[in-house]
């Protein structure tokens, strides 16, 4: 079963149409998306990168949102 992702009961497709296509194009819809880049890692849907927003153990990271890299 296919679930939207909803913003005050209104799917996001629907307000940033933009967004779902770039999230396609960078991450082809699949969670589990790595991308090894410049001596950074990038992580799932939206590419979150392992220098400034999530910690990993590759790098050194200033881990803004402070939460892991990997989904566990």
């Amino acid at each position: 079963r296919f679930s939207f992702v909803l913003f005050m009961d209104i799917p996001l497709f629907f307000i940033f149409p933009s967004g779902i296509c770039t999230i396609f194009h960078i991450s082809g819809y699949d969670t589990k998306t790595i991308v090894h880049d410049n001596g950074s890692t990038e992580y799932g849907l939206f590419q979150i990168n392992n220098k400034l927003w999530c910690r990993d153990n590759q790098i050194q990271s200033k881990n803004i949102c402070g939460i892991s890299c990997d989904s566990e």
